[in-house]
């Protein structure tokens, strides 16, 4: 519910990559332009880099599942440079509300990726 009482529905979808290492500087580069193409994205709730040792994390979160395809199409070419190389993907996960989810499964397919569907709780976002 909002600060007005009206629940609103929940939307927000999250993608969750794991990666390994194999070259800091060149990844890097790479982590330093999926940022700035992501600030480009209206969707794109937040975004950014967490690491541990050679292990890498994206956090990153979009305001429905449109957001989440206009994200990949835009970062395309960064997760190419990524995967040549500069690191090694472990896994990949979509999560968000399953009416969300659907428009993903064509793009977690070809990723490889699993989908997470929402199951309880609740969201403070509000889509704009």
């Amino acid at each position: 519910m909002s600060r007005t009482g009206m629940q609103h529905p929940r939307s927000l979808c999250t993608i969750h990559p794991y990666f390994t290492i194999l070259d800091q500087a060149a990844a890097r580069d790479v982590m330093d332009e999926f940022v700035a193409r992501s600030k480009t994205e209206a969707g794109c709730v937040y975004y950014g880099w967490t690491k541990v040792g050679d292990k890498l994390f994206c956090r990153e979160g979009y305001a429905d599942g449109d957001a989440v395809l206009a994200h990949l199409g835009n970062v395309g070419s960064c997760i190419g440079k990524l995967l040549a190389g500069p690191c090694a993907l472990e896994r990949i996960e979509f999560h968000g509300p399953a009416a969300e989810l659907e428009k993903l499964k064509e793009i977690a397919a070809n990723l490889g990726a699993a989908l997470y569907a929402h199951d309880s709780g609740f969201q403070r976002y509000e889509k704009a």
